[in-house]
């Protein structure tokens, strides 16, 4: 697995670790668009304080970029990414 490869899966388990914890906690009151928004600006503020980016803008839309379109073609763009995870969060 090349290094890129590798921060596309990073960044994906990030911002499925920070859904699924915003989830629980809040017992499924908000919707999955929303914490998949606030996982991906969770995670690239993260990875901006590491300084694996060198600003904020490309910290986000490396992050949302992971989920969005280099999961293609197993994942069909954001609205599929947000639908399967909707299902993984409902139905354990």
């Amino acid at each position: 697995m090349s290094p890129y490869q590798k921060d596309k899966v990073t960044d994906v388990m990030a911002v499925l670790r920070s859904i699924r914890s915003e989830f629980k906690k809040q017992n499924a009151n908000r919707n999955t668009t929303e914490l998949r928004k606030e996982a991906v600006r969770l995670v690239a503020e993260s990875e901006l304080r590491a300084k694996r980016y060198r600003n904020a803008d490309s910290a986000h839309k490396t992050v949302h970029d992971a989920c969005a379109r280099r999961l293609w073609p197993k994942v069909a763009g954001i609205v599929d990414f947000d639908s399967l995870v909707d299902q993984w969060l409902h139905q354990g």
